[in-house]
């Protein structure tokens, strides 16, 4: 079994900075949902966390929540969710 100081002698593992990533959701509410989320791109790493851009933020996320993107595909990072209030209905809607 690894511990923690034998992970900190092994230089290059785990993924680079531009390299994509898939972080692992909290739970899945539904039994079809998938496990991970879209890809994101790597910013920078530690030997047991990455730095991944969601967006305009930077977030850390263990090594042991992601799932590195194998794929030789043109891929395209996912864009963080949107925050704030919902956008109001047009104005000049039927009235009941």
């Amino acid at each position: 079994m690894r511990n923690y100081a034998d992970a900190l002698k092994t230089p290059g593992v785990g993924p680079q900075s531009g390299d994509y990533v898939y972080i692992e959701k909290d739970s899945p509410s539904m039994p079809l949902e998938p496990v991970y989320e879209s890809p994101y791109r790597v910013h920078m790493h530690i030997p047991r966390a990455v730095c991944v851009e969601k967006g305009p933020r930077q977030k850390w996320i263990s090594m042991d929540c992601i799932k590195i993107h194998m794929g030789t595909g043109i891929v395209e990072p996912a864009a963080p969710a949107k925050r704030g209030r919902q956008a109001l209905r047009a104005a000049g809607g039927t009235a009941a």
